[in-house]
């Protein structure tokens, strides 16, 4: 009967010890999941700060090319309107030559 209580005894504390490395190795899963979820958490947070400010550089460079445009623009119509103006100015200067030599014609 000793035995038998010892037999069983050896039996209860070999399915104890046996739970307790099952429990510590779900553990040590479950942790390093865990760590791993963390990680690619990180990785996602990193990840989407970078796509936020490539689209903040993005955006930042579309704006610079708009306002180049327009200042491109705004140079054009400048231009054009100078040139405007001295053609303009030469024409009266033109029209005022022609005058004159009429009237030393005359």
């Amino acid at each position: 009967r000793l035995l038998e209580v010892k037999k069983s005894t050896a039996e209860q504390r070999w399915a104890v010890e046996d739970l307790q490395v099952r429990a510590g190795a779900a553990l040590t899963d479950l942790e390093q999941r865990r760590e791993r979820e963390i990680e690619d958490e990180s990785r996602a947070v990193v990840s989407a700060h970078a796509h936020a400010k490539l689209q903040e550089e993005q955006h930042n460079n579309q704006m610079l090319v708009v306002e180049a445009r327009r200042q491109a623009r705004q140079l054009s119509e400048q231009q054009t309107a100078a040139a405007a103006t001295r053609s303009e100015e030469s024409r009266r200067e033109a029209q005022a030559l022609a005058g004159e030599e009429v009237r030393m014609m005359d």
